[in-house]
């Protein structure tokens, strides 16, 4: 008897890891499409620029503007505004972002 209940328990255990490494036991959900925005849908003011080696977004916003009139925490949450999904901390090189402009004209 104790023989059978181990031959049993074996075969569970082999259909179970067999069953889990072939089918999976959690649901496999497939990634969602993404939809890129040409523009933003703000009413904030904005350029667009293309990161080059070394620059931040302090150094691209004073580069195109000079000194800027609002503090550093309202301008990363403003390029957050116009760029959903995007790390001003994590700019890659080569990618255009949308930049706010601060200009009296609005550019």
């Amino acid at each position: 008897m104790k023989k059978i209940a181990v031959a049993l328990f074996i075969f569970a255990l082999i259909i179970s890891v067999y069953t889990d490494l072939t089918k999976g036991t959690l649901p496999v959900s497939k990634p969602g499409f993404a939809v890129a925005k040409t523009e933003p849908s703000s009413e904030l003011p904005f350029y667009k620029a293309t990161v080059q080696p070394g620059q931040t977004l302090l150094s691209i916003v004073e580069q195109n503007q000079g000194a800027i009139p609002v503090p550093i925490k309202k301008m990363v949450e403003d390029f957050q505004v116009l760029n959903p999904g995007a790390s001003p901390e994590k700019l890659q090189i080569g990618k255009e972002y949308f930049f706010p402009s601060y200009s009296k004209e609005g550019s």
